[in-house]
C-alpha cells in the first residue's frame, strides 16, 4: 500500500506498507519510487547494520515513511490519486523486479 501525506518544509513524503501474505518469508533487496516515464523520485531503507536486504516473515507487515522528490511535479498534480502516475518498483534478493503503478488507496 501507498499513501501520500503531503510536504512540508523537508519535502514530499510517501508512507509504504509491504504486506507478507504468503506463507515464506520474502527477502527483499531495494525499493524504488519512480514516476511513469521511470525516472527516480526517491527510495525505501532496504537494510539494517547487520545486512543489505530486508526479511518481511509471512503476516508480518511492514511500513516506511519516505521522502521524495517531486520531480515533473507529479505530486502537485496528481497527489489525491497517484494510481498510474507513480510507480512502485520492488527488487528481491536474487534481482528479480516487481512493478507496481495500480491498487493502492492514495490521498
Amino acid at each position: 500500500m501507498l499513501y501520500y501525506w503531503g510536504n512540508d518544509e523537508d519535502g514530499h513524503h510517501l508512507r509504504i506498507s509491504i504486506v507478507n501474505v504468503g506463507r515464506l518469508s520474502i527477502y527483499i533487496r531495494q525499493v524504488e519510487v519512480k514516476d511513469k516515464k521511470g525516472i527516480f523520485l526517491g527510495s525505501m531503507n532496504t537494510f539494517d547494520m547487520d545486512k543489505n536486504f530486508l526479511i518481511i516473515s509471512p503476516n508480518e507487515v511492514l511500513t516506511q515513511e519516505i521522502s521524495v522528490e517531486n520531480k515533473n511535479r507529479v505530486f502537485d498534480k496528481f497527489g489525491i490519486d497517484l494510481n498510474g502516475h507513480i510507480k512502485v518498483v520492488i527488487t528481491d534478493l536474487e534481482g528479480k523486479k516487481y512493478s507496481f503503478s495500480k491498487g493502492w488507496p492514495v490521498g
